[in-house]
């Protein structure tokens, strides 16, 4: 028998006006010879101002209105750079974006709809910073007629971050939720590409893809209802590396695949325990190219979890999928047949985690299928 619970229950509205204004500033320089561009510096300036008006109506347990008058900045500065010869390539750049609340975290309201963790509102919050550094390279061509090589880094800090926090009574287990104001929070990561074509035919290739992916959550703590709080902090890093080895024969090709990636999470301040978890996996695909354009592609893989607290979720699937098509290129028609989850064993383990709470998540996906597709790719102009 439901009832009616007044406290929780709410609608609202909202209405937001956004006037902005562009600006672009570009710079270019080339050095030629003999009519060849032999390198290249351009610059980018955008700055851009916004100006926001947005109010929120509520109507619930009392009767609110939230309205936020606010320029918002995202300017960026890019620097490119081609080297000698056109090949390689640097770029530089730089970004700054305002961040600003979600309406519903400024409303005054109780929630309790679940006893042990009650949420509130904070009319008190204010507009936080983001700053964006990135670089890169690009080989471009291919090093000794061989290797491409692509290097990406990215570092992301944040000033007066929203982030929903508590406060604990360890007296009745309740955690009272709250959105505040928060700095020390960023990221970042450092992604490296490689292609290497190992003969002269280009038949056997190597790929490979390394990244380190850092984080460090920053929430606050508090054990006297928001009187005083301390910093809640989680480093999290992530470090993974696929890398695939294929072998190419006319239209037929063969590869071997093997993935691994270490996920580490710490907290020096809130009772969770540590996490280490491994994923790896490794396996075969193929396309062999059959008479009358028939065309048979297919992949087994292994995929493994290891470092979970659940045991079912340190498990190993084998995972094997197979397609069978048939192309018409004159009607440009295609007739498809393919084989997901052949042996049945697919199912999806993920997590998560930031500077409150660490979650774990099994979830069973769509059962193994086979279907018939019917494709016609055409253009008219």
């Amino acid at each position: 028998m439901m009832s009616f619970d007044n406290q929780n229950s709410y609608t609202s509205g909202w209405h937001s006006t956004h006037h902005y204004l562009n600006l672009g500033i570009n710079y270019y320089k080339s050095s030629q010879e003999n009519g060849k561009e032999l390198s290249r510096f351009e610059l980018y300036l955008t700055p851009q101002v916004s100006l926001f008006s947005r109010h929120l109506d509520f109507h619930g347990i009392n009767e609110q209105r939230i309205e936020k008058r606010y320029p918002y900045v995202n300017s960026k500065l890019n620097l490119i750079w081609f080297l000698p010869g056109m090949a390689p390539r640097l770029n530089l750049q730089y970004g700054i974006e305002t961040l600003m609340p979600d309406l519903m975290d400024f409303v005054d309201v109780r929630f309790d709809s679940d006893p042990l963790n009650i949420r509130l509102g904070n009319p008190l919050l204010k507009r936080g910073w983001s700053h964006v550094i990135e670089g890169g390279f690009q080989s471009k061509k291919r090093y000794f007629s061989r290797l491409l090589l692509n290097v990406t880094l990215k570092a992301i800090f944040q000033q007066g971050k929203t982030s929903l926090s508590y406060s604990y009574n360890p007296s009745t287990g309740i955690k009272t939720w709250k959105p505040m104001n928060v700095n020390g929070n960023r990221e970042g990561w450092a992604n490296i590409n490689a292609d290497l074509m190992v003969d002269r035919k280009n038949r056997f290739r190597i790929r490979n893809n390394f990244r380190v992916y850092p984080k460090h959550y920053v929430g606050l703590l508090s054990y006297d209802d928001f009187q005083t709080s301390t910093k809640s902090i989680v480093d999290n890093l992530t470090i993974s590396n696929n890398s695939r080895f294929e072998y190419s024969f006319r239209k037929n090709l063969i590869a071997f695949d093997v993935s691994v990636a270490n996920s580490k999470a710490t907290s020096r301040h809130l009772e969770i325990s540590n996490i280490d978890v491994f994923r790896f996996s490794y396996g075969f695909r193929g396309r062999a190219k059959l008479p009358y354009d028939i065309e048979f592609s297919s992949d087994l893989k292994m995929y493994s979890n290891r470092g979970f607290d659940s045991k079912a979720m340190n498990d190993n699937q084998l995972v094997w999928n197979a397609r069978l098509s048939k192309k018409f290129n004159r009607h440009g028609i295609s007739i498809i047949l393919d084989g997901y989850d052949i042996l049945g064993n697919v199912k999806s383990i993920s997590y998560s985690i930031n500077s409150q709470s660490m979650v774990e998540t099994y979830v069973n996906s769509i059962p193994n299928y086979i279907m018939l597709s019917l494709r016609w790719d055409f253009s008219k102009k």
